[in-house]
């Protein structure tokens, strides 16, 4: 009997070296396993990088959305799961689901996924690039697709930050972890340690690159948040909201 290959499950053990200071899985973390599992899916899929540079072109991750009940603590064992949701012309969507070591579930993700030729720096037609279509099982997925994220109001609170070295990835752009890392640092540790993250939704629209310096806008009222990172030229990089629940 054929392995079934449509869905994709790995084991993970939280170390100290993951946590932060509220001894549990910060979203920067979160953010890179999510990247990580559903580039080892796509990979046994055989719809990874190792085919689509073939054609020239290259995956992009283009939103994340997160509704956790809570996160993974210190020393704790769990497992995340993957499977592929949708896939059209434009994009592909992409579930992820946390589970601790009893099967209760923690948490899901919803992530999208456009495949860019790395040449024009433009889509690629996805239904073109995999005709034998794409495997995508009868899993519950109880996160919908998100609606646009509102704009930041005019009297947010302003910082600039430089891009650097280690800031830029494979594709000579800012890595998706260091835009999360900035929404993420829009609030001090005080209110980490009385708030969790219940919900975290980002969209990126526009590449930052090597030496650029950005601005990034919050706005908070009644624990929902509203963060953009924009350049110089007042450009939409990056669009956030994240909702916090009370410890």
């Amino acid at each position: 009997m054929a392995t079934d290959i449509s869905s994709h499950t790995k084991s993970v053990y939280l170390t100290a070296a993951l946590c932060n200071a509220q001894l549990e899985m910060p979203m920067p973390v979160l953010t890179q396993m999510v990247i990580d599992i559903a580039t080892e899916h796509a990979n046994i899929l055989n719809i990874g990088y190792a085919r689509l540079v073939t054609s020239g072109a290259a995956w992009v991750l283009s939103r994340i959305t997160v509704d956790m009940n809570r996160f993974p603590h210190y020393n704790e064992s769990f497992s995340i799961t993957t499977w592929i949701i949708s896939l059209n012309r434009f994009y592909s969507e992409r579930a992820i689901r946390f589970d601790d070591e009893k099967g209760n579930v923690l948490g899901y993700v919803r992530t999208t996924w456009v495949a860019i030729d790395i040449k024009e720096r433009r889509p690629v037609n996805l239904v073109k690039l995999f005709p034998e279509g794409v495997p995508m099982p009868d899993i519950e997925m109880p996160l919908a697709a998100q609606v646009r994220i509102p704009k930041v109001e005019a009297d947010a609170g302003v910082r600039s930050h430089t891009f650097l070295t280690s800031d830029i990835d494979c594709n000579r752009h800012v890595n998706t972890n260091r835009y999360v890392e900035q929404i993420i640092n829009c609030f001090d540790l005080d209110y980490y340690d009385a708030h969790r993250i219940a919900f975290f939704d980002i969209s990126f629209h526009a590449e930052a690159l090597y030496g650029e310096k950005v601005n990034i806008s919050h706005t908070i009222e009644n624990e929902n948040a509203v963060i953009e990172i924009t350049d110089h030229n007042d450009k939409l990089c990056t669009s956030a909201i994240i909702n916090f629940a009370e410890r």
